[in-house]
């Protein structure tokens, strides 16, 4: 074991040393071996500070093609630090080198070598882990269309304290749109077992589509998904299970299988202005929970494991109505989805307890079903003028078939929202809009129907938005009204109907001053009340009141292909609170400082944003703390 676990190590460290300065995005479950060369070569660093968080995210992507060989490179680093008084540190780090030598027009070969790192400072059951493979693999083209990825290598495995090793092996296949009479195929495949003993890791994912073109206006999708997913993982075992077994950690498996079958039809021109779509899927889903050693001379609910089932159908049709003067649809929507819990029964051990722990799981078996409508509607009323409708009818039922869950309810969920929007002239056009929200929920038995409420929304909103070759101006208004109504808060002293109220104002605002000096101003208010509520006389005691207020003008100027900008942040929030109608100070805080950022833009080649500003924060009685922000981006494609 000794020596795979040094070959490998030292073969990614030394590629990830001879790299230290590319860093990446996570790598996904998605086909590694058969996968199209992305023509952009890129390398991206991100660094965040915000308070006491730390953020540092960097990326890179780099693939090299011609005629006899290919190489691909893939890194992402995630890193993240909490400076508090228990400081925490969690890095992510995702590498991925592949290089292929092609051997004839049909036939290529190549090694991929993966490395997969998790390391956190706080004291969760996994703070630590990774993995490192090195494999081999070929390449198959038996046609255009055809790719065939079969590979093998072997992979070090660490989880928890434990290392373990062994064999990778798989194979890796797509066919790309092959034309069979009038159908169009296309499938992947991706099989891959990871034998690192005394675990396993396996993951099987098999898809085809068939699509069906009946002419140019009707045309046919079916798709089909097999996909299983199990992994092997190490948990904390207890004294009594490491002296029997002789192990340091227990091992859990979790397993995921699901079937999934999805058509979608289009009819794109019933009538010359009328189209339809419709799409129907059936997802079957299970999720296995098994643990490999069991104490049983000391039974409990705990021993058994479990079982989850899920069957879920969804069916979305869609008419689409588009002339010169709307373009409108209407979608119906209806789903439902059955959950069952299961218990494994084990021999041998006391069935009351297994009866128990049964009926526990049982008490989550739920049927949940759901419909709704929802229409979109734009109309030009004028050239310049233009209407937006949008309704949504949503119905929610859920149902526990348990005795022992009383969690069934009923939801009634409406929104209407109008806007209208009005082109002044060239230089500005304003809008007007309005939305109404209303949802009701019904829980059907009283051990929950406290909980039944009404809940309505009202909000109005308006803006304008100007521009000339001098100034942009961007500013809107909200009004927004929150009323929640509890139907038994007489009974319930512990539920009582509340409101919330809200205005909004906020601007955008750029001159130009010079050539290549403009005055840049963002800023809003937001005034916020809470209160409680007496819907009968629709009345109201109000209990907190919000003042919250953003100032941002700053002086923005261009040299060459480098913008400059110097300002000043201010940011306030006040609380207060009403005690015996009486208004009071609640709470106090307050941040301001300068402000500086640079931006670099060299074609679509390296953009560079950095963002910085001091923080001057007061917060109560507590004495005044500066705190640097700093954003900084960097995007190079090379």
């Amino acid at each position: 074991m000794g020596h795979r676990i040094k070959y490998v190590s030292i073969l990614l460290i030394l590629v990830k040393f001879s790299l230290c300065e590319l860093t990446i995005a996570q790598t996904n479950d998605s086909l590694l071996l058969i996968s199209p060369i992305n023509d952009v070569n890129f390398y991206s660093q991100k660094f965040n500070k915000q308070l006491n968080i730390f953020n540092l995210n960097s990326s890179v992507r780099y693939q090299l093609q011609n005629n006899n060989f290919q190489v691909k490179i893939r890194e992402d680093f995630l890193s993240t630090f909490i400076k508090s008084s228990d400081k925490s540190t969690r890095d992510e780090n995702q590498f991925l080198l592949s290089g292929s030598l092609n051997l004839s027009p049909i036939f290529s070969t190549g090694i991929l070598a993966q490395s997969s790192i998790l390391s956190d400072s706080r004291k969760i059951e996994i703070n630590s882990a990774s993995s490192n493979n090195l494999v081999g693999f070929v390449q198959i083209f038996p046609s255009d269309q055809i790719s065939i990825s079969p590979y093998f290598g072997i992979e070090v495995n660490r989880q928890i304290g434990e290392i373990d090793e062994g064999n990778i092996y798989g194979v890796e296949g797509v066919i790309k749109k092959f034309a069979l009479s009038d159908i169009e195929v296309s499938s992947s495949l991706r099989f891959r077992n990871e034998d690192i003993l005394p675990r396993r890791n396996r993951v099987h994912d098999l898809r085809f589509q068939l699509v069906n073109t009946f002419d140019s206006n009707i045309n046919n999708t079916l798709q089909f998904g097999y996909i299983k997913n199990s992994r092997d993982f190490y948990q904390f075992a207890d004294t009594s299970l490491q002296q029997i077994f002789s192990i340091k950690n227990n091992i859990q498996n979790r397993s995921e299988t699901s079937y999934h079958l999805t058509n979608y039809f289009n009819f794109s021109n019933i009538f010359s202005d009328l189209s339809f779509s419709s799409l129907i899927s059936v997802n079957w889903r299970t999720i296995d929970r098994n643990t490999k050693y069991k104490n049983l001379s000391m039974p409990s609910n705990s021993l058994f494991d479990t079982k989850i089932e899920e069957l879920k159908f969804e069916s979305e049709n869609t008419f689409n109505y588009s002339t010169q003067i709307t373009q409108s649809s209407i979608r119906f929507i209806y789903s439902q989805r059955d959950e069952q819990h299961k218990t494994k029964n084990i021999s041998g051990i006391n069935p009351i307890f297994f009866e128990q722990r049964s009926k526990n799981e049982s008490q989550k078996n739920n049927v949940a079903q759901r419909f709704s409508i929802a229409i979109v509607s734009d109309i030009s009323i004028s050239k310049r003028d233009l209407i937006n409708i949008n309704i949504v009818q949503n119905k929610l039922q859920y149902d526990t078939p348990s005795d022992d869950n009383f969690d069934d309810r009923d939801e009634l969920f409406t929104i209407l929202r109008i806007k209208y929007n009005r082109i002044i002239n060239p230089f500005l056009d304003v809008f007007l809009g309005v939305e109404g929200n209303l949802n009701r929920l019904v829980y059907i038995f009283s051990e929950r129907s406290s909980n039944n409420s009404i809940n309505r929304v009202l909000k109005l909103n308006s803006g304008t938005r100007y521009q000339t070759k001098a100034i942009k101006s961007i500013n809107s208004f909200e009004v927004l009204a929150n009323y929640t109504v509890y139907d038994f808060e007489d009974i319930n002293p512990n539920y009582k109907s509340y409101t919330f109220r809200q205005f909004l104002f906020s601007d955008s605002t750029i001159i130009r001053l010079s050539s290549n000096l403009f005055f840049d101003l963002n800023g809003y208010i937001r005034l916020s009340e809470q209160g409680d509520l007496n819907w009968n006389d629709f009345s109201m005691k109000p209990s907190r009141e919000l003042v919250e207020t953003f100032f941002h003008p700053k002086l923005i100027t261009y040299f060459n292909k480098i913008k400059f900008g110097l300002g000043y942040r201010k940011f306030s929030l006040k609380t207060f609170l009403y005690k015996k109608e009486i208004k009071s100070e609640e709470a106090y805080y307050s941040s301001s400082g300068p402000s500086a950022e640079i931006e670099y833009n060299l074609i679509s080649k390296i953009t560079l944003h950095l963002e910085s500003w001091l923080e001057s924060i007061k917060s109560g009685h507590n004495k005044t703390q500066d705190i640097v922000t700093v954003n900084f981006n960097l995007h190079w494609n090379f």
